[in-house]
């Protein structure tokens, strides 16, 4: 596979924005400094020339020149570092361009009427081998849909509609009969599949016919909008099989001739059912895969990145595990639904971190996030919470205490803050 291309280029009449890296911000919180160039870069406001070679500035200035070098013309717009997406499921964004759109949705009604537009919009007489969809909150649902109405529209057509936070799916009879699961019955119409069931799902979704198709023939594109965004690396944290998988995908998409030419830097995750299996291939945070292409500055594509641990479960789903119960709570479960016992994270992130490897914890509930601090306290493991929604004021100086990241998605502000109020009314100062 061939290595990232590397070639000059000058940006001219650019304003620069500077912007303090996480290890200034480290040697800031902890009182001291760190030396670095903040202080010869000029405001922004001040255009100037920036020479980039190798995939680094090498240079900033007026009037550079480089001869032969491509120069892109500015006018006075802003520069700013690379992006780094710190919490993103690719294999979900890759499927997503083929999936319906579910986000924009607020009743299953109205989502039952996208299938069945997506289905009287294909041609006469053809037949997709899985309808899918993506994107809604349950949540933001006045009732739970059932499996039965679902069948209604689709048929024998195997359809996965799946919410937004990834954390339950909507499957026609088609569909679970596919996984050996109770279809829709005259008795029981069903409903959607939460958590833990769905959770045993998410790494079978390939039984479905059509859904690795649908999802690999994505993949190029994420890529692509992504640069085009700005975001220059991400931390994938798609459950996957194998290490090789990522250098297997990106093999073949150079020998299709479809691999774009420039790629971000990718951090792979790894779950608990697969820790041991990256444990003995010798893989540790930051530890190069093998088969991965080359950056222009010599750096890897590809790399391990952290544990990927789900100690609870999602606000929509009422399963986030919390201090003060839920006003309509899932039946057993009024504080929510945390996945593992505090012994068990310790174990967990003790293992991780022997290991050499990050641990990237998700934790939305209030409760959860204590007991996570708790297991980072205890084992001196390092890494993030992930999303930390609802987080006790008292446990929050105990995250810069411990070096951890607060890996916060700013669209969970968007997607969640109408149902707030009726899921979380009491906890809304966390």
């Amino acid at each position: 596979m061939a290595d990232q291309p590397s070639a000059d280029l000058i940006i001219r009449d650019v304003r620069i924005v500077p912007f303090r890296s996480r290890t200034e911000l480290g040697g800031l919180r902890r009182g001291g400094r760190v030396p670095g160039s903040l202080d010869a870069l000029p405001c922004p406001g001040e255009p100037v020339d920036v020479r980039v070679t190798g995939g680094r500035v090498i240079e900033v200035g007026r009037g550079l020149h480089a001869p032969g070098a491509p120069v892109l013309q500015a006018d006075g717009s802003f520069l700013i570092p690379g992006l780094w997406d710190a919490h993103a499921h690719l294999d979900m964004e890759a499927a997503r361009s083929a999936r319906i759109d579910t986000l924009a949705t607020r009743s299953a009604e109205e989502a039952l009427e996208l299938v069945a537009l997506s289905l009287r919009d294909l041609p006469a007489g053809s037949r997709p081998a899985t309808i899918q969809g993506f994107g809604h909150r349950l949540s933001n649902w006045p009732r739970l849909p059932t499996v039965a109405e679902l069948d209604a529209v689709t048929g024998d057509i195997p359809t996965l509609l799946i919410s937004g936070d990834v954390h339950s799916g909507w499957l026609n009879s088609a569909a679970l009969r596919i996984f050996g699961l109770p279809q829709a019955g005259a008795q029981e119409p069903g409903a959607p599949l939460k958590e833990d069931p769905w959770f045993a799902l998410l790494d079978r979704l390939d039984e479905v016919p059509g859904t690795r198709e649908l999802r690999e023939s994505g993949y190029r594109q994420v890529l692509a909008d992504m640069l085009a965004r700005g975001v220059t690396g991400v931390v994938d944290m798609s459950w996957s099989e194998d290490p090789d998988d990522w250098p297997r995908r990106l093999r073949a998409m150079a020998e299709q001739g479809v691999l774009p030419q420039v790629l971000p830097r990718i951090r792979i995750g790894v779950y608990r059912d697969k820790l041991e299996h990256w444990i003995a291939r010798g893989l540790r945070t930051g530890t190069e895969l093998a088969g991965s292409p080359r950056l222009p500055d010599g750096s890897p594509v590809l790399v391990q990145g952290p544990l990927k641990v789900i100690a609870d479960g999602s606000m929509g789903s009422r399963t986030a595990f919390c201090s003060l119960p839920y006003p309509q709570p899932l039946p057993g479960y009024p504080y929510g639904k945390p996945n593992h016992s505090p012994d068990e994270l310790v174990e967990l992130l003790q293992q991780a971190t022997a290991a050499g490897i990050t641990a990237a914890v998700h934790a939305i509930g209030d409760a959860c996030c204590h007991q996570v601090l708790d297991a980072f306290e205890a084992t001196g493991a390092s890494g993030s919470i992930e999303h930390a929604q609802c987080v006790s004021p008292t446990d929050i100086p105990r995250l810069a205490r411990l070096g951890l990241t607060a890996s916060i998605q700013p669209l969970h502000q968007i997607d969640d803050a109408a149902a707030v109020g009726d899921v979380w009314p009491r906890l809304q100062h966390h």
